[in-house]
């Protein structure tokens, strides 16, 4: 009896540390920089100046404005056996009310490329334009 607690216990701990991936969906937008000023100081997130939605939303009560809107677009090199150029295009808008709140909104687009599909005998399918987008909202106090 004891021995079936023991696997069972190890097969829970197997199967509960094993990551499942369905369809290989690929969030790295969430993750990606949104500023090439902080991308440049080592995702240094605190010492930005803009993007405070994605970057420190409570920067905002530390500059004397009440309105902020910033655009931000990364272009990155050109793959092989791809056509078009990945960009990550960013748009953030903030708006700091009453003493101590802020409301934020912001859009972030990561795409552009076109990648010729194929099929199993290699004969040429339909092309494919993969991409991901966000709208994103905070709130500061």
């Amino acid at each position: 009896m004891k021995s079936k607690h023991i696997i069972i216990i190890a097969c829970v701990a197997l199967f509960g540390a094993t990551q499942a991936n369905a369809q290989g969906q690929d969030l790295s937008i969430l993750t990606a920089n949104t500023d090439a000023r902080t991308a440049a100081m080592g995702n240094a997130l605190v010492a930005a100046k803009g993007m405070y939605l994605y970057n420190n939303p409570s920067a905002l009560f530390g500059v004397d404005k009440k309105f902020t809107a910033d655009v931000s677009a990364s272009l990155y090199e050109k793959e092989e056996n791809v056509e078009g150029t990945f960009g990550l295009y960013t748009a953030a808008v903030g708006y700091k009310f009453a003493k101590r709140h802020a409301a934020f909104a912001g859009f972030r687009y990561a795409g552009g490329l076109k990648i010729k599909g194929y099929d199993m005998l290699g004969e040429p399918t339909k092309d494919y334009k993969p991409y991901n987008w966000t709208i994103d909202f905070g709130y500061a106090i």
